[in-house]
Order: structure tokens, then sequence, then C-alpha cells
């Protein structure tokens, strides 16, 4: 300390900060790196010996010797939207493109957002998934009374979204998404002890898995809410979330299918009833540790499933005269039920304030595009017919997510999307036929094929 006082008092004097004269910003102001590809361009070379009259390994350029010739890097991936200054600004030797609008049709499918994941190993079978098929567990230390040895516990790892939560373990592993995995992890202690030797699992981790990955449901829906009011264009003609009319759920009860087909998702959420005894409706639950109530939770039956897939349309892959399949199947969409999807009535209950917040999000957007009176209903002459209008035109219990081309550019819905199928994933609602069946998705790895 006695040596650095007097060569700090040095510097100061040496360089003196006259009162009133303003700072730089610059020194204030952290710029934030640019992502730069390792990207080149590739010089030319004639690899044809018309006119040589030396060996190709003597030229300057030489692809033998030269690592510039050996190095193949991807380029930068494309982006939704560039602004002015960042298209005018040079990002090292590659530049950013504008998404076509093929590549924003496949930006806006979560089935090709799912399986463009990265790959990772699976501890329970052995194979390779995508992550986004799979779910991260990790190992935590905690601290016990004075004077005893801390235990390392199993923990799952990075399910939550970034923005409300950065806990990740530096180290984990990944294993399926199923609730069976937990068990076959439990009875092959030896799969995740590799990381720890003396790390444990809590009886616990099936509803803390099932918790979170409803809480990123949550999550997803509060972030699409904040995207929808950011981006208020094309509200009136490209919703992202809206309620269906009860014509319109009708309809899909009755013909079967879901004639939208930029529909990525129908979930049915009815509002939650008061308590019979203090008249008070369950509190939202925003907390990452379940409910008394989520534990206690009834089974749903099997007539009510969690999920069911509804194609988009009623033509789609027909049977031609030779017994053969003739086309493509139409796309179907998954319908969620709210009952079963959220057992619980605390996460119900917040399940249901983040869809009427992204709702009330696409209403003030709309009304900053064209502010107007609503549409009023036609007058007719018979009393009883235009009551049965008025309560067709009323909104339903059924809400119905897009995700196209068009509606990418106003807000991605995808995110939440991919977190109701990983849910269903979760609850088995995906895997039909058994684990038998299922060669590449069951825990015994596919024999390898002798020719």
């Amino acid at each position: 300390m006695p040596r650095i006082l007097p060569r700090l008092l040095k510097a100061l004097q040496n360089a003196p900060i006259t009162p009133g004269q303003p700072t730089p910003p610059s020194q204030f102001i952290v710029r934030r790196r640019r992502k730069l590809s390792l990207w080149r361009e590739v010089p030319p070379v004639d690899w044809s010996c018309r006119g040589r009259t030396r060996s190709i390994l003597l030229d300057d350029a030489n692809p033998f010797k030269d690592k510039l010739f050996s190095q193949r890097h991807k380029r930068l991936p494309p982006r939704l939207k560039i602004s002015q200054n960042q298209d005018s600004s040079s990002l090292g030797n590659d530049r950013q493109r504008v998404m076509t609008e093929e590549e924003r049709s496949w930006q806006a499918s979560p089935y090709l957002r799912m399986l463009g994941s990265p790959l990772r190993d699976c501890v329970i079978t052995g194979c390779r998934y995508p992550t986004d098929f799979m779910i991260r567990m990790g190992v935590v230390q905690s601290s016990g009374p004075r004077g005893s040895k801390p235990k390392q516990y199993v923990i799952p790892s990075g399910f939550e979204h970034p923005k409300f939560s950065s806990h990740r373990t530096p180290r984990g592993f990944y294993m399926i998404c199923r609730p069976d995995a937990v068990d076959r992890l439990a009875e092959q202690p030896g799969s995740y002890r590799r990381y720890s030797s003396h790390a444990l699992l809590h009886g616990k981790m099936k509803e803390q898995i099932s918790h979170l990955l409803r809480l990123r449901v949550i999550q997803e829906l509060n972030l699409l809410a904040d995207r929808v009011r950011c981006n208020p264009q094309g509200a009136d003609t490209r919703p992202v979330l809206r309620r269906l009319t009860r014509a319109e759920f009708t309809q899909v009860r009755t013909t079967g299918h879901v004639p939208y087909p930029s529909a990525v998702a129908l979930l049915i959420v009815p509002p939650l009833n008061k308590d019979p005894t203090t008249k008070i409706r369950p509190t939202p639950n925003y907390t990452r540790l379940p409910d008394s109530e989520a534990a206690h939770s009834i089974p749903r039956r099997p007539s009510h499933s969690l999920a069911s897939l509804y194609p988009t349309s009623t033509t789609g892959s027909k049977i031609n005269y030779a017994g053969t399949l003739v086309g493509l199947p139409p796309p179907r969409v998954p319908l969620y039920n709210g009952v079963p999807l959220f057992p619980s009535r605390p996460q119900r209950a917040a399940l249901h304030a983040a869809l009427n917040g992204v709702l009330s999000a696409e209403r003030r957007s709309r009304f900053r595009q064209r502010p107007h009176v609503g549409e009023h209903l036609a007058a007719t002459d018979d009393a009883e017919g235009q009551t049965a209008v008025e309560a067709d035109r009323k909104a339903s219990h059924a809400y119905l997510l897009c995700s196209d081309s068009e509606t990418l550019a106003r807000a991605d819905s995808v995110p939440l999307a991919i977190a109701l199928w990983r849910l269903r994933l979760w609850e088995g609602d995906a895997f039909v036929g058994g684990a038998e069946t299922l060669r590449g998705w069951s825990y015994d790895p596919p024999r390898p094929i002798f020719h």
C-alpha cells in the first residue's frame, strides 16, 4: 500500500481533470462486439495444366501449404430484418443478408426449428437427438449444517428463459424428454455419476421438471406479449394470437379439422371458477417451485387427452386403384386441453392471465394501427335470429396461435409452440405405440447392421 499511493498521486497530478469539463461519452459507452464469421473469399486457382511451365507447388497461392484454401467456414446466417446502418457497415469479410420468402417460411415452422437445434448425446439411450427433444440436467452443491459435508444433487438446468433466470450449471448432460427417463436414470446412477461421483437424485424430480416445463410456456407468453406490443404493424390483418368465435370453434369440433393454414397450436383454456368456500379465484403461480395443489392434482381421465392432432384441411393424400397413397397428407395442428395441460389451478390461472395479456397487446396494436369503432351486427327482423347471431359472434375459450412468414415479421411465436410441444413430449402424448415400437426413441440403442 505505501508503494501504490505515491504512484497513484503522481498519476493524478499528471492528468488533472478541470472542474466542469464534460467527460467524453466514449469512456462510458461499452460497444458490443459484432459477431464476425470466419468466412473468407477463396481466391481462384487455375487447376488446369495448360500453359504451365512449373509445378503448382511453386505458386504463391498454393492450396497445399496455404491455410486459406483449406478453411471452409459458414457464412453469417440470414436475418429477418437488417437496419440501414447495419447493412451499410461491413461485418468483416462477410455481410448478413435478409431472409427470402422461403427461408421465412422455414423459420416460422416450429418443427423445423426443433429439428435444427444442436445435437447432443442422450445418457439413457446413447443416441443423438436435437436438444429441443431433450432435457438438460446439471449437478449443484448444497451447503448443509455447520460441520457437515456438502451434498451434490442432480437438478434440471436451463429450463427457464434467460430473461427470467440466467441460472445454468456449467456442466450438464442431456436425456430424452420423457418422464420414465427419470426412473431409468435412477436405475443407472453410473450414467450421471461420471460428472460427479457423489451426486444424488431427489424424490421430486418429475414434479420439478413438469412444473418448469409449464412455467416456460407462461414465460414465452409474456415475451410474446412484449413482442406484439413493440411491433403493432399489421395487427388487424396478421394476428399472432386470437380467440375463435363460438361459430368457428363449433365448426372445428364438427368437421374435425382446423381450417387455418398458418395455425401452429390451438389452446382451450376456460376461465377458472371461484372457490365454493372462499368465493375467491386462485392466485396465479409464477414461482419456480411447484405448489401444494400440483402435488395432489387429480390425474386426467383417459377420454380427456392433453393434446390431439387435427388436420388443417380435409383434402390430402388419396389411395389410387393400386392401393398406394398418392400425395402428402395435410399438416396437423395440436389442440391442447387446458385442464390436463395445467392440472394445477394456480398455474392454470397464470396461463389464462398470460393468454389474455397477449390478447390485450393485440387489441392495443389494432387500435394504434386503425382506431375505429367496432363493427356492429346487422339488424334482423327476427329477434331470436338476432340473438343466435350474437351468440355465434361471441368469443369462445379457444385460443388460436398462428405462425407463418407474415406473422414472423410482427412477432416470433415459434418459441411458444416449441414450449407447448416439449410439454406434450414430457406427458407422453407424442409417443404412441410403446417404447418397443419406437426405434431410436426407445431405451434400447439401434443395433449395428453388418453387410
